[in-house]
């Protein structure tokens, strides 16, 4: 599981993204990539995961919470 603060985080740090994603290795339960505070996510912030997924020996999922009002 890789959690981030912000969307901002996954573009400011796509070689962070991509280490977590190659280091887990193979197995049948889908990596999580969760982002604790979001109002929306940019087309630049996905890149970074899309990125590092496509290589994902495994499922990733991508879970975004809102941020808090």
């Amino acid at each position: 599981m890789l959690a981030v603060s912000s969307p901002e985080a996954l573009a400011a740090e796509p070689d962070e993204v991509r280490r977590v994603i190659d280091r887990a290795g193979g197995g049948f339960e889908p990596l999580v990539i969760l982002v604790e505070e979001a109002e929306s996510v940019r087309q630049e912030e996905l890149m970074a995961v899309l990125a590092a997924v496509v290589r994902a020996p495994r499922s990733v999922i991508l879970r975004v919470m809102h941020a808090p009002d």
